[in-house]
Parts: C-alpha cells; sequence; structure tokens
C-alpha cells in the first residue's frame, strides 16, 4: 500500500511541474518588411541560428526621422523585418518583445496583414556602428517560452548620415 501512495504522490508532483511550464511555439521564418526599411541592402535570415543578416560591402543602409506614425519616437538608421506569429496565441496582446533591453509593448509590433485578422510581427530597429549585433528577445504571449533573434550588420555596410 506504501509503494501506491509513493508512486500516486510522485506522478501527481511530475504532473504540476510539467503543467507549470510554459508552452513553446515554433520560431516562425523571417521576411523583410514591405516596405525594404533601411534601403536596398542584402537580406538573409539563418534559421537554424536565427538570426538576421543585413547589409554588405558598400552597401548603404538609409537614415529615418521620426515618425509617430509608424511608432518611431527615435531618428537614426533602421532595418525592417517582419514574421508570421504563431497561429494558436490565446492572447497576443499581452505578448512583448525586447530590442537591446527596450520593451516593445505587443501594439508596437503586432499589425493586421488583411481583413480577416491575419497578425505578422513587424521591427525596425535602429541601428549604427555602435549596434551591429543587436539581440531580439519576442514572448508572443504572456505564458510562452521567449524566443531569441541576433540581428546581425555586416561589415563594410554603410550608414547614411542624416541630411
Amino acid at each position: 500500500m506504501k509503494k501506491i501512495g509513493l508512486f500516486l504522490i510522485v506522478i501527481l508532483v511530475a504532473m504540476i511541474f510539467v503543467g507549470c511550464g510554459n508552452k513553446n511555439f515554433s520560431y516562425p521564418v523571417v521576411y523583410r518588411d514591405d516596405y525594404n526599411t533601411g534601403g536596398n541592402i542584402d537580406f538573409e535570415y539563418q534559421p537554424i541560428s536565427h538570426t538576421i543578416i543585413f547589409g554588405g560591402e558598400n552597401q548603404v543602409i538609409q537614415y529615418y526621422d521620426k515618425n509617430i506614425a509608424k511608432g518611431w519616437d527615435e531618428e537614426g538608421n533602421r532595418v525592417g523585418f517582419k514574421m508570421i506569429p504563431p497561429t494558436d496565441l490565446d492572447n497576443y496582446q499581452s505578448g512583448f518583445a525586447l530590442i537591446n533591453d527596450k520593451k516593445l509593448s505587443s501594439d508596437e509590433f503586432y499589425k493586421l496583414k488583411n481583413e480577416d485578422g491575419t497578425l505578422i510581427a513587424e521591427f525596425c530597429p535602429i541601428v549604427d556602428e555602435n549596434n551591429r549585433d543587436i539581440i531580439i528577445k519576442i514572448t508572443w504571449q504572456e505564458g510562452v517560452e521567449e524566443q531569441i533573434y541576433h540581428l546581425k550588420i555586416k561589415n563594410g555596410t554603410i550608414f547614411n548620415k542624416k541630411e
């Protein structure tokens, strides 16, 4: 009888710990944004390392002014990319992203793709000589595992100056 009781306790404890874990989603594919933010520069996504790469030798990343309509509260060189979030989100409004430890709420990066309600996540971080390697952490919704992406600007890429 003691063995059965001990067995049930072990099963109960295991169920509690398994049930408390965060949900995992597959990493989505990353694409250039629709506006080619950054200009006519090379773009590559490496899905195994979750690395987003922009630029190349003598390619120029464009400079952008503040644009409140786009949610850009700072001027600077920007690159843009997008991804389709996991389809089985229950509460995407609770999501957030960290770009170099600057927190973005879900309404700052989730956009409606079209009238059918399909969501995309769109990001246009500022990059410069001192910010060539950026860590992006996305939590698609509260209670799910954080996903980590690396954004890199290739050596030899030029950063356009404010005119």
